[in-house]
């Protein structure tokens, strides 16, 4: 008959309690690593719609601005300019927009 001692049976109980718990960390470690993975996909898809969404806000400002132009709503470049240099000259005429 094979009769073990106490403290033997107690480093066998510690020993298992440990093996469990060193087993229920590396599974959450494994799905920690999944969670991370595709949290980084989420983020990549998110940086990738964020640059397209800028890409058409900037497109559409300047197809509004071209608009503007094109229906004289707006000054161009030199004449912005020519008409704030006329404004320090004269502040009596500016029109306030």
């Amino acid at each position: 008959m094979n009769v073990q001692r106490p403290e033997i049976s107690k480093i066998d109980g510690a020993i298992e309690h440990a093996s469990k718990k060193l087993k229920k960390a590396s599974d959450q470690a494994s799905k920690a690593a999944i969670d991370v993975d595709e949290y980084e996909k989420k983020l990549a898809q998110l940086e990738k719609d964020k640059s397209l969404a800028e890409k058409a806000k900037e497109k559409h400002r300047k197809e509004q601005e071209k608009l503007k132009q094109e229906k004289g709503i707006s000054l161009g470049a030199e004449d912005l300019e020519e008409y704030n240099r006329l404004c320090v000259l004269s502040p009596c005429l500016s029109l306030p927009f």
